[in-house]
């Protein structure tokens, strides 16, 4: 349910930020802002990006089709599929690496608020909130 929220909450505030300059057509803005987080790493908790994470491999982004990198420069679509075979046999292991980075950042996060939490001890007759 956090993740959810986290989410939305991006996707709106992607959408406050674009809207000036969409002209107030949110819903155009929204796919380019859908696809911005699909492909954006997760590097504080998981490392990879959320579509690396369901296909095992990256996406080519539009920029790479009008600025050729290596990577589109030296596509072979025999060797693409052959790589792609490879990759999902890991893809299990992928997951299960950035279920394990995600969990040592949760530990992290908790240790770092538990250090600012200031213990009081409660006794019979206190009144709390």
């Amino acid at each position: 349910m956090a993740k959810l929220k986290h989410t939305t909450n991006l996707i709106f505030n992607g959408i406050k930020q674009n809207l000036e300059k969409a002209g107030g057509l949110w819903d155009d803005e929204l796919v380019n802002l859908l696809w911005s987080i699909q492909t954006t790493t997760k590097s504080s908790s998981t490392g990879e990006t959320p579509f690396f994470q369901v296909y095992g491999a990256e996406a080519v982004l539009l920029i790479e089709m009008y600025d050729p990198t290596l990577r589109v420069m030296l596509y072979d679509e025999s060797a693409n599929w052959e790589a792609m075979k490879t990759a999902l046999d890991f893809l299990p292991e992928a997951r299960g690496n950035a279920v394990l980075r995600h969990e040592i950042y949760r530990l992290r996060m908790t240790r770092a608020y538990n250090r600012k939490v200031l213990k009081q001890s409660l006794k019979i007759g206190d009144l709390i909130l």
